[in-house]
């Protein structure tokens, strides 16, 4: 997920620099470029020098969805989970129209159990507002396995697969559906796609047994670790 967050920061600065009416100054650069930044350093600083540097960023550029983002990535990989959620809340309100937040959001909230309810409907907002979104049609999806509703789930990363038919999570996802459902067929078709876009056929076993043993939960808490 942290590669996830590192390409929201570039395409944003990507996204500026193409904007024609974007202000050309030394301000504007450094509203990214300092992000940016912050972000490459991250694995050598670790997670408490990195939230002292995106807080100090923050008081110079609050309005910023990216840098709330980062930040409720990082506390939300140390465990503390109602500090990552209010960091989310926070990168909405600085931009309720920027797709990633619900991205982001949605995808830490399917971890949460007790907030299943919450997810749904940050997902559904996004979907509201972007239904291009492979993220979040894999978000619904695994919303819906973990719901126990596996053909729903089918259905839902069928719609991302249209969206991006290499996608290995989406891949993964509607593998996990087929198997949960006994859809033969579709588990034959999708593993298959899946070995094309180059999963392993151990990896493939581990999906299974993982979902055997312990059902829709027990795969989605393996991505963690």
């Amino acid at each position: 997920m942290k590669n996830i967050v590192f390409l929201f920061i570039v395409l944003s600065l990507l996204s500026a620099c193409e904007d024609e009416d974007a202000p050309r100054d030394v301000e504007t650069n450094r509203y990214y470029s300092d992000l940016l930044k912050i972000h490459q350093a991250y694995d050598s600083l670790g997670n408490q020098a990195t939230l002292l540097a995106l807080d100090k960023y923050l008081e110079e550029f609050p309005e910023l969805p990216d840098a709330y983002l980062f930040k409720g990535y990082i506390l939300g990989k140390m465990g503390e989970r109602e500090a990552a959620y209010h960091e989310f809340e926070l990168a909405l309100e600085s931009d309720s129209n920027y797709v990633a937040c619900y991205e982001q959001y949605s995808s830490f909230l399917l971890y949460d159990s007790l907030r299943m309810n919450k997810c749904k409907e940050i997902i559904e907002l996004g979907i509201s507002l972007s239904d291009s979104s492979a993220i979040l049609y894999n978000n619904f999806a695994w919303y819906e396995l973990l719901e126990q509703k596996p053909e729903e789930a089918k259905k839902l990363a069928n719609q991302g697969l249209l969206l991006d038919s290499k996608n290995k999570n989406l891949q993964r996802s509607l593998y996990s559906a087929a198997y949960l459902d006994q859809d033969t067929a579709l588990l034959e078709k999708t593993s298959q796609a899946m070995l094309s876009s180059n999963y392993t056929e151990a990896e493939i076993a581990e999906i299974s047994q993982l979902l055997e043993s312990g059902g829709s939960r027990k795969l989605l808490n393996s991505l963690l670790e």
